[in-house]
């Protein structure tokens, strides 16, 4: 076999072959519920506990998954039953659900590896507080809907809403495409995880894309690396051995 220096098929009657370059990945890039922790919804999770489900929270998101309501408008009518709710309560909640299983290593070793690590998300900004002040994980950039809160810590009943599948300039790969941009980081070096439809434009950016717990087929194509059938991300490697080279190199440095 002779390999040459072009992507033609053949040079001069010789078969040629172009050299297989595989770019390091430098940006892993995550939805965050049902894809860092188990639970899914963050509308029906939330709210149950504090006694918003029943009635109108589940008639609201009914409306929206029978296609009656936009992503946009369900989020709204939702949070406006919040009002005047202290902030507190809700973080109180997301303070209780577990991550999934192998998760924090696995973030850890990433930034370890010097891989930048963004989440994406059309729930809502508290998430980010959990991972910052109860696991100790700040992330590089972290895209979501912003809860309106007055000085008392009170939800007013208004949200900012920055990521969204209504509009097709505030999905997930709009977002991720946004920073690969400013980073200079391409689809080739970038790694991404969902389990949602609307994470499939967040995984269709990245080289490696990943489903853990899929809601249906079209999320599993869009995400040709594979399925996290465990859902541990300590499995991760097997499932990704690029990944698990790359982390097990990092391991082998680290040992006295």
């Amino acid at each position: 076999m002779t390999v040459c220096p072009t992507s033609a098929a053949s040079v001069a009657g010789r078969e040629c072959y172009a050299p297989l370059i595989v770019t390091r990945i430098t940006l892993a890039a995550f939805d965050n519920d049902g894809t860092l922790h188990p639970a899914k919804g963050v509308w029906s999770y939330l709210q149950k506990p504090l006694g918003y489900w029943e009635g109108a929270g589940r008639d609201i998101l009914m409306s929206h998954l029978e296609g009656d309501l936009p992503y946009t408008a369900m989020v709204q009518a939702t949070i406006a039953r919040w009002a005047g709710r202290p902030e507190a309560d809700f973080l109180a909640v997301l303070r209780t659900l577990p991550l999934r299983p192998g998760i924090m290593p696995f973030l850890r070793g990433l930034e370890q590896a010097g891989v930048r690590r963004v989440v994406l998300s059309s729930g809502i900004h508290w998430w980010e507080a959990i991972w910052q002040e109860q696991h100790g994980v700040r992330f590089d950039r972290y895209a979501t809907n912003i809860v309106e809160v007055d000085p008392d810590g009170l939800c007013t009943g208004k949200v900012q809403m920055l990521v969204t599948d209504d509009d097709p300039s505030t999905n997930k790969g709009t977002w991720l495409r946004r920073w690969q941009a400013e980073w200079g980081i391409g689809r080739d070096a970038t790694f991404a995880m969902g389990d949602g439809t609307g994470d499939i434009p967040l995984l269709k950016e990245a080289r490696i894309a990943v489903c853990v717990d899929p809601t249906n087929d079209r999320v599993r194509e869009a995400a040709p690396a594979g399925e996290l059938r465990s859902g541990d991300f300590g499995d991760l490697q097997h499932l990704v051995p690029e990944l698990g080279t790359m982390l097990a190199g990092l391991q082998e440095r680290s040992s006295p």
